[in-house]
């Protein structure tokens, strides 16, 4: 239950946030597209693996690391200071997102 509102309020969060984002950061238009873009790419690359990464070390573990995973990206992103720092542990964040998706349906 607490992995569904996680996921549900990051991807709130994040589109909400951008303007202030980028009023932080001095960033053009184009360059604080890369917060979502990075995130959304990230997140299609790591669905496919959610399936091996389950079958090779167990349900419960890869939820549990996803877990922390994107409590730790969560708050660097919260603790950065440039564009650079929010894009990086975003595709962190965007990574741990997948195994959500398909884990909380068997724990």
């Amino acid at each position: 239950m607490l992995a569904t509102i996680m996921q549900s309020l990051d991807s709130t969060i994040a589109n909400v946030a951008l303007p202030h984002m980028q009023g932080s950061l001095s960033a053009s238009q184009d360059q604080i597209a890369w917060v979502l873009t990075s995130y959304i790419v990230a997140a299609a690359i790591a669905t496919p693996l959610t399936g091996w990464l389950v079958d090779r070390y167990g349900q419960k573990y890869v939820f549990m690391a996803s877990t922390i995973g994107f409590t730790v990206a969560s708050v660097l992103c919260g603790l950065s200071n440039s564009l650079a720092e929010i894009v990086a542990p975003g595709c962190c964040r965007a990574c741990s997102e997948p195994p959500w998706c398909r884990c909380r349906k068997w724990c």
